[in-house]
């Protein structure tokens, strides 16, 4: 961020349209992860699985589900509500949006009592 703010980036972006900087934002995001998830410095094979380049990046071929859920993640994570909001059928998905959060949480918790253990990620450090 700091980077951004000192440089001539910060004035670039401004000229990009909203989507591509939001494009832009969740490749970064991702890149960070990346880094966060790294053990050491040696560990650039993350980086080039990221790309399509490293060992072991051609056993994950993505199926049709795979790239149905990218693709379904990728749209909403995008603003899409106010676009959405103009359609009736949303509405009635709006006024049950409680009981559908309220199926993802159970499925979620059994999702996460079925896994084995995971300690929070902060214990690492």
């Amino acid at each position: 961020m700091t980077i951004e703010k000192i440089s001539f980036v910060a004035k670039a972006r401004k000229h990009i349209p909203r989507f591509l900087n939001t494009i832009i934002t969740f490749i970064l995001v991702m890149i960070g992860w990346i880094i966060f998830k790294a053990d050491s410095v040696s560990s650039t094979d993350y980086f080039k699985s990221f790309l399509g380049f490293g060992t072991g990046a051609e056993k994950y071929i993505l199926t049709s589900l795979d790239i149905t859920i990218l693709l379904a993640g990728a749209l909403f994570a995008l603003p899409v509500i106010p676009y959405l909001s103009r359609f009736n059928w949303f509405m009635v998905i709006k006024k049950y949006s409680s009981v559908f959060a309220f199926i993802l949480l159970a499925i979620d918790l059994m999702v996460l009592i079925s896994s084995s253990y995971n300690p929070f990620i902060y214990f690492r450090f």
